[in-house]
């Protein structure tokens, strides 16, 4: 372990130099130690660095000043958004005659995606009936799984689209 720098009259001397409201940069070239070992000393000592300086730098005399008060805005009371309206009717219930038709291998093209039961439990698969063109799902399960947009929210660039096409 490398010997201690700080003797007992260079201990003083920091003391001194820090109530004066030298920098730490100042103190360590006065003591020829680091400007690191003369933080950790005062650290250790409870000298705090600065406390007593006379002048102020900008940043002390901008942070001592009041802070400008606005006047505070008057919010607006909350309300509840109303609901959209959908052109669809609502969610039909799962079918209870769903049968996994077909596994993940076995699907083609034009096979419906819907899953059957969760993964990794007996019976898992998918629907497998003709999907509708433009969709991953046969009618059935297109009409579960899809939700409409609301006609405020649609494109106008898409609805004259679709019209052409």
């Amino acid at each position: 372990m490398p010997p201690n720098p700080w003797s007992d009259e260079k201990t003083a001397t920091l003391k001194q130099l820090v109530r004066e409201g030298y920098s730490s940069g100042v103190i360590a070239e006065r003591l020829k130690v680091t400007r690191s070992a003369v933080v950790g000393r005062c650290h250790r000592l409870g000298l705090h660095l600065g406390a007593n300086r006379r002048g102020l730098n900008k940043f002390t005399q901008f942070s001592l000043r009041k802070p400008h008060q606005r006047p505070l805005k008057k919010r607006k009371s909350i309300t509840a958004k109303p609901q959209p309206q959908f052109e669809k009717e609502p969610i039909p219930p799962p079918n209870i005659n769903d049968i996994a038709r077909k596994t993940f291998s076995e699907l083609t093209e034009n096979d419906c995606r819907y899953p059957i039961n969760h993964v990794g439990e007996p019976g898992f698969g998918f629907c497998g009936l003709e999907k509708l063109p433009g969709s991953s799902y046969c009618p059935s399960h297109h009409s579960r799984c899809w939700v409409g947009v609301p006609a405020k929210k649609r494109s106008p660039v898409r609805e004259a689209a679709k019209v052409m096409a």
